[in-house]
């Protein structure tokens, strides 16, 4: 009898066991970016919104809008515009507070930028020793997957969308009298197949008088 109950708890064990290791597969951070889309190319038509919201002033202190379409993105934000086209490989800038005007030359360097702006999350794989599974919550009917990547003073907390298979908020946490708190939170909004023609800026010099233009303006 008691040979049999030994041999119980030992099946118990490696189930226990076998159990651990499998969800600790299934929910590892190389598993979890696996579900996340646009990870070497961009989208052919996307857009994108990022808001910057500071809990501590309980503001909004940034928000931008990115458009993507055709192998062109157009990035506003509040007091800048930029223009990257990858058919010409050139990017045009422009700053409204200084009344300045300039010409990039691009590359794919830049188109990994791009890509790592909402779109790419690969560079997180580095952070897997600080990453941790932290379940997966409910908010207004949609199912997400949480996670966080943890520094020396600072914790960061992803919110992935189960369904729509992209990251919809960060949380960034600082350590203050030996314990986290939020600081800023970043909320994000991606529509497919919705930017049209006149979404993109079309520049025109003429509508610039008084800017100083910089770089080269040949397109």
């Amino acid at each position: 009898m008691k040979k049999k109950y030994t041999i119980i708890i030992i099946i118990l064990l490696l189930g226990l066991i076998g159990f651990y290791v499998y969800y600790n597969m299934k929910y590892s951070l190389e598993n979890i970016l696996k579900l996340l889309p646009f990870e070497s190319e961009l989208p052919n038509n996307a857009y994108i919104e990022e808001e910057h919201f500071d809990n501590v002033s309980e503001k909004v202190d940034l928000k931008v809008k990115t458009y993507i379409k055709d192998n062109i993105v157009y990035i506003y934000q509040d007091g800048k515009e930029q223009l990257y086209n990858f058919n010409n490989g050139k990017l045009l800038f422009i700053l409204h507070a200084s009344k300045e005007i300039t010409y990039f030359s691009i590359g794919e360097l830049d188109k990994e930028y791009i890509l790592t702006n909402g779109f790419n999350y690969e560079g997180l794989k580095e952070y897997t020793n600080q990453y941790k599974y932290l379940g997966k919550e409910k908010i207004d009917d949609k199912i997400y997957i949480k996670f966080s990547i943890t520094g020396d003073d600072i914790k960061e907390i992803y919110y992935l969308d189960v369904e729509n298979k992209y990251i919809s908020k960060i949380e960034n946490y600082r350590i203050d009298n030996n314990e986290y708190k939020l600081e800023t939170t970043i909320n994000y909004k991606y529509l497919y197949n919705v930017v049209k023609d006149e979404d993109i800026l079309k520049f025109d010099s003429d509508n610039y008088p008084d800017y100083i233009v910089q770089g080269e303006i040949n397109e």
